[in-house]
């Protein structure tokens, strides 16, 4: 059995430093989860990426070479996306600020 993991809205906000909601479940890096992640909500750039064990990625590398390659990302977006990478990890505060913030409208 596997565990698909559809995190449009964790990554950038769960768990420690916004590491997304497979790592705040402890269970990033596990050989049977697979998590679909957007590059366009917390990272402010464009598309998406499927993260998951070695296995998985060769095989959709390998089964739907034409969907990759006919939404792959221009150089541009994923030079964003590694940027706003870098700026989470760089500001591991910005994940909890933003769930602060998320509290206080719902409670509001």
């Amino acid at each position: 059995a596997a565990l698909l993991v559809d995190d449009a809205h964790g990554l950038g906000v769960l768990g420690a430093g916004g590491r997304g909601a497979p790592y705040a479940a402890g269970l990033a890096g596990a050989r049977d989860v697979v998590a679909t992640v957007t590059l366009s909500k917390s990272l402010g750039s464009q598309g998406g990426a499927v993260l998951g064990p070695a296995k998985v990625i060769d095989q959709l590398v390998n089964a739907a070479r034409t969907f990759i390659f006919d939404t792959g990302l221009a150089p541009a977006a994923a030079g964003a996306a590694l940027a706003g990478l870098e700026l989470l990890a760089g500001e591991p505060g910005r994940a909890a600020r933003a769930r602060t913030v998320a509290g206080e409208l719902h409670e509001r």
